[in-house]
């Protein structure tokens, strides 16, 4: 019977290992572009961040890399009218400021502008997303995701601020956000590895309680512009989040797994230390973290709900954070943010559910045939998790 739990439990490793690696490459990444239409066609202003450009084969090396971006972003994203592309029209490239590009050109239309069509990343693995935001007159700005299946929107030209735009803002939002969660692997496997050592799913409410309250909080005050911590730290942070918490479901599992509380501890020391990219403060922030969490998870296995509520809070914090990079990508102008802050994270909230709702009755149905499912999960989700750190670690 071991050996066939080992077998089982290899197998499941592989396969999640697999996974992580496959999630680099399907990387998710965003833009924003701001319009200002006319009856004769708009003005576009588009910002996207450098680094989505080189998964499109464009570097900065190049000789000619403003002017190739400027081409490319023309024929990635067109305004169209009733009889098809408008005319595109540039007469400054675009600027760089901050890690971004920032292209602005005009468009010149034979009829009435009626919708905008999306095809940077059609032919990539990259799930892209694209925020959308126009200015007619003194309205305020109506908003849209674009995606690589949902890659057109449709203006109207009776549409208002009064007729219904916040609705549908929001509701745009919400669907980038539960694609947000369902292809964000880091969060999903955090997720995975934290419900996976619930005995009852009252532990399971308990615990989406905390990450739900911690994301949450760090979510709006970035999104606000209230607090920006550097981007490198949380995914870095996210990471750790994840070994400890699988180590913490370890424990839980087999009082033996303490054992490797100490060498895993000293190896994620070690990487913090050794990392080339993070600040001192940043170093002396995991260390800190690595030992209080290593001690609250092996001290003993039966802690409180209460303990564990309030660190799945702690580590939620973090996660918040990374959640909110992909709407701050976007600049969004300060009258759009808190709908675009419901929208998307009701949306976060309506993904982790449904993960929820799958996951838990899968759980304790291979506990109820001794299928050795939790183990592999939870080895899997440290591996994910060390091999994510080393990552973000040393950029």
């Amino acid at each position: 019977m071991r050996s066939r739990s080992l077998g089982w439990s290899g197998a499941l490793i592989v396969l999640l290992a697999w996974w992580s690696a496959a999630s680099e490459a399907h990387t998710r990444s965003s833009s924003h572009s701001f319009w200002q239409s006319s009856d004769a066609g708009a003005v576009v202003r588009m910002v996207i961040p450098q680094q989505e450009l080189t998964r499109l084969g464009l570097h900065p090396s190049h000789a000619d890399y403003r002017s190739e971006a400027a081409a490319l972003l023309q024929r990635g994203l067109r305004l169209h009218d009733a009889q098809g592309p408008c005319r595109a029209e540039a007469a400054l490239l675009p600027e760089l400021r901050a890690g971004d590009l920032i292209h602005r050109w005009q468009l010149h239309c034979r009829g009435t502008p009626s919708h905008v069509e999306l095809r940077l990343f059609a032919d990539s693995d990259v799930a892209h997303s694209h925020v959308a935001s126009l200015q007619r007159d003194a309205d305020a700005p109506d908003t849209a995701v674009l995606t690589r299946d949902a890659h057109s929107w449709h203006w109207r030209a009776d549409q208002r601020a009064d007729s219904g735009n916040a609705p549908e803002g929001v509701s745009a939002f919400f669907a980038l956000g539960v694609i947000h969660i369902l292809t964000g692997w880091d969060h999903l496997v955090f997720l995975l590895a934290l419900i996976v050592a619930a005995r009852r799913l009252r532990e399971v409410v308990i615990l989406a309680t905390g990450f739900t309250v911690g994301h949450s909080l760090t979510l709006a005050l970035a999104v606000l512009d209230i607090a920006r911590p550097d981007s490198g730290a949380v995914e870095a942070f996210i990471a750790l989040s994840i070994v400890l918490v699988a180590l913490d479901s370890a424990v839980r599992q087999d009082a033996g797994a303490r054992r490797l509380a100490v060498p895993l501890a000293a190896a994620l020391l070690l990487l913090a230390a050794l990392s080339p990219v993070m600040p001192w403060l940043v170093v002396a922030g995991i260390v800190l973290a690595t030992i209080s969490y290593m001690g609250l998870a092996t001290r003993d296995a039966a802690q409180g709900a209460a303990l564990r509520l309030t660190l799945t809070a702690a580590f939620g914090l973090f996660h918040g954070f990374g959640f909110a990079g992909i709407l701050n990508d976007m600049a969004l102008p300060p009258e759009s943010r808190v709908l675009a802050l419901l929208g998307f994270n009701l949306g976060v909230e309506t993904g982790q559910l449904l993960l929820l709702a799958i996951a838990w009755p899968l759980l304790r149905a291979a506990n109820r045939v001794r299928l050795p499912l939790a183990p592999a999960m939870t080895a899997s989700a440290a591996g994910m998790g060390v091999y994510w750190y080393a990552m973000r670690l040393f950029g």
